[in-house]
């Protein structure tokens, strides 16, 4: 056996695993299972525990009730009362005697007896003698009874039986401490049993490494000195494994490799001398084929003229060269060394032609001719001199060919190019101007075309055609995050052979962070891959948005659990709680404030939403800016101690026209903003002047300041800076956003300048109203009212703003209805004829606010009767189609129904119109 394991290197391991594993799997059944018969026979001790814990709550709620109904017995005399006595009684003693069938210890038996003892003294003691009284109308002995101690035994024993039930919670306690010990024990145990097992893995690792790692370096390292020509001596390894057979063949080969060393070295000095015979047999042989060359040129269909001397005297021509020149051979043994007169060359371009043959070197080129009948024609020609003993020129012989129709088709094949080119220059102008980096890639990677956006993206100018993919990849190594990730998105892009496309997205860090979305299509042509066509798309935009969504919901989320866990847990606190009127003020105050804070919040998402979807209406009246922010001042002290609040104006009256609730928000959102990002407190400054025709508003703070880089962005919506200080004081990014469609909505415009850590100044411009504006200010009370009591009928589903709003308008002085549905207030309504109607228009499925109001419209005795709307919606378009102008939107402050109720039934006249309080304006023109 031992000699079987010991010829394999694998047997060995793979039998030394095979007992680690068989080790760790037996050490860990046996501590899950004593584990689990632990963790068993206490949860079988904790179920026993709890049952006996129901029985014995059972027998003392069945003792109470048979003492409740002894004593309703003994009070009323109902017979009724004596038959759910006895029946408790039996139900008790069937409890008893469940609770006797279990596993019981001394103790719980001690209690058994207890109880059987109570009930029989009981039974004989009290119950049978009062009811023997109460049927005697004997009361007076019933009382010494009760006053001879037997009430007091009733209760010391309920106490009694408490103290067991407490018990038994003891025991439970008791139970799951000793479950949390043992589970905690066990853990220690199989932390330790795992330490241990990997113990073990180090000690066989380490038998691994030795045995195998160590003889295969030595090999390693021998072979390199093999490589390096240096000579190796191995040390004999005594194994009968695999190693021990490499090492014994390595040693081997290097003897013979060394052996044969030295006869490969001659045979190779020998072969260098037979390459330079060589290569000078080679060059000779060049220069008779270059000869041959020429003469078998002109032998097939070129043109052979031989000069004699460098005159140019010609003494032959074949019929070739005449038929290209259209010249006889008469005509062309009389011309002078330029052979044909030639009005497209110079005399210097044949000077400079000779001088170059006559020194014995060969010419190539080409010579444009003017043939007789005008038109031009090209011999590619190419000039041999021989030379003499003495290396001078004695003959030339000329070689010319026609290559006049080659010409042409150049010149054809140049302007083809040249539009092909301009056609390419036209298509790479129109991929340069796309957004998109656009890069196409051939089976390799390797960069065929691409934009100018690719360019930006990768960071290189330069040529880049048909560079390697590593080489065009590599420019973006340590600019885009995940780069290793990227680059294998590439490689999988270029050897994907489907029709779909692959996409990824990736971010570039440097020099600016951008995200882009890249996707990449194959290109096929008749079922072959012609490429990859990679498109980068940046995404940098949309990125930031879904980024400031999703920061969106989770600011939103935490905007809204804040003041909602506040109210939930000061009101559950005021109903499970007797609390001093002082602290219970102070907890409705806290929930107010949170319930005002949700509200805010709520109205923010629906104002912004109106806003933008242009279906926002404003109330636009003359308002004196100064009173609003006045007012506003004196809510914020109230408020704030830390800071102090300064109003600057030249005058105390400067008018506008504009929506009076939109400007409170408006200059609200930003006072508030002044002191939320003036966290230690510090000058808060509204000034207000007038500059010719507009009204100049500045609220100053001393807080945090504004990044430069962040003013930008600051009315943008859901946009918070990034910034710890700043993300800790919370917010949701629209108060800015509001402010802004406010003050476009009014014809204005709004700015900020700051210093970061200096606090920041927000400028608000509005146009300025001419002239000057008295608003007396009316009172409403019960006494405009006269003397009989007007009827009114409120329409709300909501039960508790239904109260909420009968309450309020009850101390009018009012007689107030409310009603659930509109099938019903309408029925009343016909019947009753109210003065006015408060209406919701969410009521239900079969009749909402704005079916009711087209039924009271139907029927003359019903149609004139005022109408105000209370409704979360804002439907205000609709309304003006039904004929209305004004209805109130939920939340509104407390008290502003009783306002309006108070004015519509002063001044109105039942037109059925929902009306406006309007306040009467007297307006003093200047002049």
């Amino acid at each position: 056996m031992y000699k079987y394991f010991n010829k394999s290197i694998t047997r060995q391991y793979m039998f030394s695993l095979i007992l680690v594993v068989i080790f760790a799997l037996v050490g860990a059944a046996l501590l899950t299972g004593i584990n689990y018969g632990i963790q068993e026979d206490l949860m079988i001790e904790r179920e026993e525990l709890k049952e006996k814990k129901l029985l014995v709550n059972e027998i003392e709620d069945h003792l109470m009730l048979m003492v409740f109904h002894a004593r309703g017995y003994y009070f009323l005399q109902d017979e009724r009362e004596l038959e759910f006595l006895h029946s408790e009684q039996d139900e008790l003693i069937k409890a008893i005697s469940y609770y006797e069938g279990l596993k019981l210890d001394e103790e719980e038996e001690r209690f058994v007896y207890e109880i059987n003892t109570f009930l029989l003294e009981y039974n004989e003691e009290i119950l049978v003698p009062s009811i023997i009284h109460v049927r005697n109308d004997d009361y007076v002995s019933l009382r010494s009874l009760a006053f001879a101690g037997a009430t007091d035994r009733v209760i010391d024993f309920m106490e009694q039986m408490q103290n067991f039930a407490n018990e038994i919670d003891d025991k439970l306690n008791q139970i799951n401490d000793k479950t949390i010990d043992s589970v905690n024990s066990f853990k220690w145990l199989y932390v330790t049993y795992i330490v241990l097992i990997l113990f073990v893995l180090g000690i066989f690792i380490r038998k691994l490494s030795k045995n195998l790692g160590i003889p295969l370096l030595e090999l390693t390292q021998a072979s390199e000195q093999i490589v390096q020509g240096e000579y190796v001596q191995l040390t004999q390894v005594k194994r009968d494994d695999e190693i021990g057979v490499l090492s014994r063949a390595f040693q081997e080969m290097a003897r013979s490799m060394q052996g044969k060393e030295e006869e490969l070295t001659a045979q190779n000095e020998e072969l260098l001398a037979q390459q330079e015979t060589l290569e000078e047999q080679q060059e000779h042989l060049e220069k008779s084929l270059l000869e041959l060359k020429y003469l078998n040129s002109a032998l097939n269909e070129s043109a052979l003229v031989v000069i004699t001397d460098h005159k140019g005297i010609i003494t032959y021509t074949n019929e070739k060269f005449c038929e290209i020149s259209q010249y006889s051979k008469e005509e062309l043994l009389g011309q002078d060394h330029s052979l044909i007169n030639s009005s497209s060359h110079s005399k210097q371009f044949f000077q400079d032609l000779w001088k170059t043959i006559l020194k014995g070197n060969i010419w190539n080129g080409e010579i444009r001719n003017k043939e007789k009948n005008g038109s031009f024609y090209w011999l590619e020609t190419t000039i041999v001199p021989y030379l003499n003993e003495c290396g001078v020129p004695y003959q030339f012989i000329a070689i010319s060919k026609d290559i006049t129709d080659k010409k042409i088709a150049e010149q054809k094949l140049q302007q083809s190019y040249e539009e092909t080119e301009t056609r390419r220059q036209l298509n790479q102008d129109i991929i340069d101007h796309v957004n998109e980096g656009i890069s196409l890639l051939d089976e390799k990677g390797s960069l065929l075309k691409y934009n100018f956006m690719f360019t930006e993206i990768i960071g290189k100018k330069d040529n880049l055609h048909n560079i390697s993919f590593e080489e065009w990849s590599n420019f973006l190594n340590g600019r885009v995050e995940e780069f290793t990730d990227f680059k294998n998105f590439m490689k999988k892009a270029i050897c994907h052979e489907g029709q779909e496309a692959l996409t990824y997205r990736y971010e570039v860090l440097t020099p600016k962070k951008k995200v882009f979305d890249v996707y990449a299509v194959t290109i096929q042509r008749n079922n072959n891959q012609h490429g990859t066509l990679v498109v980068h798309r940046d995404i940098t935009a949309e990125y930031e948005i879904d980024q400031m969504k999703s920061e969106l919901v989770s600011t939103v989320s935490h905007e809204l659990r804040t003041p909602l866990a506040s109210v939930l847990g000061f009101a559950e606190l005021m109903l499970t709680r007797e609390l001093k009127p002082e602290r219970k003020k102070k907890y409705l105050e806290t929930i107010h404030k949170e319930a005002t804070r949700l509200t805010n919040l709520i109205n923010d998402f629906l104002d912004i939403q109106r806003m933008e979807s242009g279906k926002q209406t404003y109330d636009k009246k003359i308002i004196n800016v100064y009173t609003i922010i006045e007012d506003l001042i004196v809510k914020f002290k109230t408020t704030n101690k830390q800071h102090d609040f300064v109003l600057q104006s030249a005058e105390e009256r400067i008018e506008i026209l504009g929506d009076e609730e939109k400007l409170i928000q408006l200059f609200t959102n930003l006072v508030s903003n002044a002191v939320k990002f003036s966290p230690d407190g510090g000058e808060v400054t509204i000034r207000i002047e007038k500059r010719e025709n507009d009204v100049i508003c500045a609220v100053t703070d001393e807080g945090l300041g504004i990044p430069a880089e962040e003013v930008s962005k600051l009315f943008q919506k859901f946009y918070r800076i990034d910034n710890s200080d700043r993300r800790k004081i919370g917010g949701t990014g629209l108060g800015l956003a509001i402010c802004k469609k406010i003050v476009e909505a009014h014809h204005g415009d709004i700015s900020v300048s700051s210093v970061l850590g200096n606090g920041s100044t927000f400028y608000v411009k509005l146009p300025a109203l001419e002239g000057t504006v008295i608003t007396p200010k009316i009172t409403y009370t019960t006494e405009h009212l006269g003397g009989d009591r007007p009827s009114l009928v409120i329409v709300e589903d909501d039960e508790s703003l239904g109260m909420l709003l009968l309450a309020e308008l009850k101390e009018l002085n009012i007689d107030v209805t409310h009603f659930s549905n509109g099938e019903s207030a309408i029925a009343a309504i016909r019947k009753r004829q109210p003065n006015l109607i408060v209406l919701d228009i969410l009521l239900g499925e079969k009749m909402d606010g704005w079916k009711v109001i087209e039924e009271l419209k139907k029927e003359e005795k019903t149609k004139q009767i005022p109408i105000i709307i209370s409704s979360a919606l804002d439907e205000k378009e609709r309304g003006q189609n039904l004929g209305i102008d004004h209805y109130l939107t939920k939340p509104y402050p407390h008290g502003k129904l009783s306002e309006v109720v108070l004015e519509l039934l002063e001044i109105g006249d039942k037109t059925g119109k929902i009306l406006v309080p309007i306040e009467e304006k007297e307006i003093e023109q200047n002049e």
